[in-house]
Parts: C-alpha cells; structure tokens; sequence
C-alpha cells in the first residue's frame, strides 16, 4: 500500500508570505484546501504534497499570476531547503551538491525523482514528478523545481549563472514569461521532464560563499538525521494528521479529506492494515507530545489542548496506554534522566 505523498512544509511558507505582502487572504486560502495554518509555523513538518499545490494553483488563479511559483521561487535560495539546503551549500564542488541533492531530495518530497545524466559531454540535472499534468497546480510544481534547481547551481557558478539549454515539463504557461527567468538558455519540448544543462567545466567550481561544513559527519558523508517522511501508509497518515492536531476535533470524514480519498476507502486501507483510525490519531498525538514533554517550560495543560484534547485528563489517559506512564511522570523521568 503507498505511502501518501508529503512535502516539507518549508516550501509552502514562502508562497503564504509573497502572497500575504500581495495582500492576498492566506488564511482563508489554505481553509479552502484544508491546509492547517499551524503548518506555516514548522517548517520542517510534512504536509499532503497535493493540498500545497492546490493551494498555490488556486492563489494563482486568484492573483492573475500564472506564473506564481516563478515569482516565489526566484526569490528562494539553496539555503531555503532547511538542513538538506545547508548540507548543499557547505559542498566542496558543485558535482558533489548535485550528487547529495539526488541523494536526500525525498527529504523535501517523498514523491520526487532528481537524477544526473550525461549527453554529450555535458551533464543534464533532471526532475521527474510523480504527478501527471491533470493534477491541480502541476505547471507550478515545474516551475518552481526549476527555480530551485536553478539556485542549486548558481550557489556555485554566481547569480548570474543560466544553462546553455533547458527543458521544462509544464506546458500550460506563456514561454514568455519563463524565458523571461533565462533569457539566454535554449528550451526543448520536454515531455515530463524538468531539465538544466550543466557544463563540464562547472562541476568542478567550489561554492561562491563558504559555509562551514556543520551538516556533514567528520568522513564527509551526510548526517543521516535529516527528516524525512515516512515510507508507509500508516506513517504518512500519522504524519499528515500532525499538524492539524491544535485544530480539535480531527475525525476520520476530516482526516480522509486531508489526504484526497472517501471515508470509507480510508477506512478499507486501515482496515487491511488491521489498524483503527482512533489508534492511529492515539499514536500521532503521542508522538506530537514526546518534544513538547521534554520543553519544563511548556504546561501539560496547554500540551493537551495543544494536541487537540478536549479536557486535559483525556491526555493523561491516552499518554499512559501508550507509554505506561503519566505525562508528568515521563516528565520528570527525562529531566532527572
């Protein structure tokens, strides 16, 4: 059974800020695609990969922007990738931020596919979505994965820095307009891949700005505490419901509209994992609970409310058949521990 498709919520928040200096009602928006506006507040959390392009299709449409992502993702640097962006750009060569880039990508997204290839000498830095051009918001996702892909590159060879030739899988948009972000690059029809050519010459350039290297291990490999979003059905639901927890009630009719499927097919797929719904919310808010139990700072009462708990003792319960323990006496073990 797959795993829902999630995406770090760290890409969601530059759209909300563009349009909210727009004066756009981004609040209202992310309701009308049941994004939970908690969402903008952890970057590093997961969130249906599907809910974030409709929102950014429909602020789109809405602003008249058909090229929205574009705007968005020129003004996004390597750096605005979190700690997978770090890990970028304290790469000692371009080549080798590419090769860590394909590597950790399902860091950001779980349904994305970047890979290098060789033509001609020249190297081609290459996207490939797991969405097909009916899914809402499609062209934006390409435009902004070039956007991004784009920075990677220019980190190294200099803001100026544009390909000899490019390929762009979105073909819903006026050429005009992305020519305009690489007005000297050549552009190929491009089927379902987004593309940048990259010359031999540059693989080899060290980034423009030094960065120390705090995000890879003293041997030079990556550190594997990176986030990354579960690989399973029922993780990924765990996940997806994380953030709407502070929302209250999060029944399975909310739960299965969050994730693009009827109630009842969610409820097959959990049934064939010999799994409740209710276990499943049990086990996010357990887990939400964990970070905010280790915080002395933060009361037990505003954690049960925070987890969307009714009555603070409802938590208590629900905390002590998962982990055998009170809330307060986990608490306490981790201090004094």
């Amino acid at each position: 059974m797959n795993p829902i498709p999630l995406v770090r919520a760290g890409h969601l928040i530059p759209f909300a800020e563009f349009l909210h200096q727009a004066g756009s009602p981004v609040e209202r928006l992310l309701g009308e695609v049941r994004l939970p506006t908690a969402a903008l507040d952890e970057p590093d959390t997961y969130i249906p990969t599907s809910r974030v392009w409709q929102f950014v299709a429909r602020a789109a449409h809405r602003e008249g922007l058909d090229d929205l992502a574009l705007h968005v993702g020129r003004q996004t640097q390597a750096g605005g990738l979190g700690r997978l962006g770090t890990l970028l750009e304290s790469s000692p060569t371009l080549l080798h931020a590419l090769e860590t880039f394909c590597r950790q990508c399902n860091h950001e997204s779980s349904h994305v596919s970047f890979s290098l290839a060789q033509d001609r000498g020249a190297l081609w830095f290459c996207h490939r979505g797991s969405f097909d051009d009916r899914v809402e918001g499609f062209d934006q996702v390409h435009l902004y994965v070039l956007t991004l892909m784009t920075a990677v590159v220019r980190w190294f060879t200099g803001s100026g820095w544009q390909p000899h030739t490019a390929r762009l899988a979105a073909n819903g948009l006026p050429m005009h307009k992305v020519r305009s972000f690489l007005p000297d690059s050549q552009w190929q029809t491009a089927g379902e891949i987004t593309a940048i050519r990259i010359e031999p010459s540059e693989l080899g350039l060290a980034p423009q700005t030094r960065r120390t290297a705090c995000a890879t291990a003293n041997d030079g490999s990556e550190l594997v505490d990176l986030p990354q979003p579960p690989d399973d059905f029922v993780g990924s639901l765990r996940q997806s419901l994380a953030p709407y927890l502070r929302d209250g009630a999060l029944d399975i009719a909310l739960a299965a509209d969050v994730i693009g499927i009827s109630v009842r097919t969610l409820q097959r797929r959990l049934a064939e994992l010999d799994i409740s719904y209710k276990n499943v919310l049990d086990q996010a808010r357990f887990e939400a609970a964990l970070p905010l139990l280790g915080d002395p700072g933060v009361r037990l009462t505003d954690i049960a409310f925070d987890l969307g708990y009714s009555d603070p003792a409802h938590f208590t319960r629900a905390f002590r058949r998962m982990a055998g323990v009170s809330p307060w006496e986990y608490r306490r073990q981790q201090v004094s521990g």
